[in-house]
């Protein structure tokens, strides 16, 4: 055995299971869009790696789930096609033969909900409160003066971008491999 390991004393020798703290605080690294490094520290639930992995899947299933509602919902709206060959019998093949009038403002109005429901900021507001209910979580206060609250973590990561994916990628490493604070991937 070599002199250093000889002296070395553990901190705090563990003695039986079920002695993990069940809280601790979390140094999570943020940047400003001018670059400065920040630090926030979260006050999180020390949740086991079983815990937070069905938490993690039940993410991903509601995600998927969601994706697949819309594909149903984007296949309903596709119009039926019938091909000419048919004999042009039928309500669909005259409907296929038939010019369709578009009603501009029908056209418009229909455009218009499908930007609010699927465009670029429905996504980012939908990723927004996916990403603050799953931090919301494990995570239970912190340092900041502003009061903590689903509202306030959503306003951080709108705020500084990319905070949300520092959270849980520092929970991710304090949870499965034990590593809180300056700790890199």
């Amino acid at each position: 055995m070599t002199e250093a390991k000889k002296d070395t004393v553990p901190v705090f020798v563990l003695k039986r299971l079920g002695s993990q703290a069940p809280e601790f605080d979390m140094p999570v690294d943020i940047q400003k869009l001018d670059g400065t490094p920040a630090r926030l520290t979260l006050r999180c639930k020390a949740l086991k790696k079983t815990e937070w992995a069905g938490i993690k899947d039940a993410r991903q299933r509601e995600a998927i789930e969601a994706t697949l509602k819309a594909d149903e919902t984007t296949e309903e709206r596709k119009p039926v096609q019938t091909s000419k060959k048919s004999g042009g019998k039928g309500k669909d093949a005259e409907r296929a033969e038939t010019p369709q009038v578009v009603d501009r403002a029908e056209m418009r109005a229909a455009v218009l909900k499908t930007l609010a429901e699927s465009g670029f900021s429905a996504a980012v507001d939908k990723a927004l409160e996916a990403d603050t209910t799953i931090v919301m979580k494990f995570a239970i206060g912190w340092e900041l003066e502003d009061e903590f609250s689903a509202a306030n973590i959503t306003a951080l990561d709108n705020e500084f971008a990319g905070s949300m994916e520092a959270i849980l990628n520092a929970y991710d490493r304090a949870i499965f491999r034990g590593q809180v604070g300056n700790s890199k991937p």
